[in-house]
């Protein structure tokens, strides 16, 4: 293993294998020199993708989002940097993100707070768990966006959360599975701001977005999540996105509130090229 920064997928289908090679233009954008691995379910060529790995093991019948959530604690055991930035596939990086293992001094996993982050609506995805009530100033992490400092306290880690979301099938979120194996862990996690993990969802934004994260059109343009990414930073002060109606309400200078609609936005700094890798299927 040496020191350094790495970005792991893992991707399952054509559709998150398109997802997954935007996401890695978007991240050689801004750090050309990052090295990209992807697992996925069969052989390709991207150009944003230094390394492919075919997952093994999915068969007629499984459940893909499964295994492709399992797959993301394989994905990053089986990267061989120190720091390892996992993302979704359904993610957009809009920022250079190579100093951010800065922000693990003492810490071994950074990940912002989950949108849906109470207790309602984690047992609504699990009906057959009972769901413990986390005190009111404990949430849960989302893991598509998690960056991970390699050590023996990380891979143990990762390989419990792993096993216990493979050994119980009741788990439909593998994020319940994360909180579980935090239990009697002795790792430290730093919460990153929302903006690095911002969801298409009503949401409160302040300062530059770093990462969407999201399925959105692959086809249609202004409904896209590079579009949207786009739309959201065309301000900067804190804002308040709308989706229902594609309103961006945000504070002017003045502190007067302003709004602009997703419909009549001209894209500032994304491409609809971004949309369109390469891809070479079973070279």
């Amino acid at each position: 293993m040496h020191s350094g920064l790495q970005v792991a997928y893992v991707a399952v289908g054509e559709t998150a294998i398109r997802e997954a090679a935007i996401s890695a233009w978007s991240v050689k954008r801004h750090m050309p020199s990052i090295v990209t691995n992807v697992f996925a379910d069969r052989p390709l060529e991207c150009a944003y993708f230094d390394r492919v790995t075919v997952l093994e093991g999915l068969q007629a019948g499984m459940d893909v989002r499964r295994f492709a959530k399992l797959g993301k604690m394989h994905a990053i055991l089986n990267c061989d940097s120190e720091y390892v930035l996992y993302l979704d596939a359904d993610t957009y990086v809009l920022s250079d993100l190579s100093g951010l293992p800065a922000a693990l001094q003492g810490d071994d996993i950074a990940a912002a707070f989950d949108s849906f982050r109470y207790h309602d609506m984690y047992q609504k995805f699990h009906p057959r768990m009972d769901v413990p009530k986390f005190p009111i100033w404990q949430s849960y992490y989302n893991t598509g966006v998690m960056l991970v400092r390699r050590n023996a306290r990380t891979d143990s880690f990762l390989r419990d959360w792993s096993r216990l979301f493979r050994e119980n099938s009741d788990y439909v979120l593998d994020q319940l599975a994360f909180h579980h194996a935090l239990d009697g862990a002795t790792i430290r996690i730093k919460a990153l701001s929302p903006e690095f993990n911002v969801r298409p969802l009503p949401a409160q934004m302040c300062g530059k977005i770093h990462v969407m994260h999201g399925h959105e059109s692959l086809d249609d343009w202004p409904r896209s999540l590079v579009f949207l990414a786009d739309f959201l930073n065309s301000a900067s002060t804190s804002r308040v996105y709308l989706p229902h109606d594609g309103r961006l309400v945000f504070m002017g200078e003045d502190f007067n509130y302003l709004e602009r609609t997703l419909a009549d936005h001209k894209p500032i700094a994304e491409r609809e090229e971004f949309l369109r890798p390469e891809i070479h299927w079973d070279p």
